[in-house]
């Protein structure tokens, strides 16, 4: 399995409006695309405004053409309209598990 790892710095004071409009539209949509949210987080030891999502696919080529459909989905470009300068940044990872990783 590929696991996407994602933390978002969102803006100071405007973390539960992102994760409200996010908890609205982003899981429908990932289904609709055929990804797997596998999980959502929010830093409560560090640096608050940071929210970890991971999502799940079976391939490198699967997480393309997942994504390909889940950036063309009209709730979410909308959402991304709802939610602009929120997201202050985004750092993202692509793994691999392992092979005894329980997500296998």
């Amino acid at each position: 399995m590929i696991i996407e790892h994602r933390i978002y710095t969102v803006q100071h004071h405007r973390v539960g409006e992102w994760l409200g409009h996010y908890k609205a539209v982003v899981p429908e949509a990932y289904k609709r695309a055929g990804v797997r949210l596998v999980l959502v987080a929010q830093n409560v030891i560090g640096n608050s405004t940071h929210v970890l999502t991971m999502l799940g696919y079976d391939s490198l080529a699967h997480r393309d053409q997942t994504r390909a459909v889940f950036e063309q989905d009209a709730e979410f470009r909308q959402f991304l309209k709802d939610t602009t300068g929120m997201v202050l940044s985004v750092e993202n990872r692509i793994m691999r598990t392992t092979d005894f990783s329980p997500l296998n």
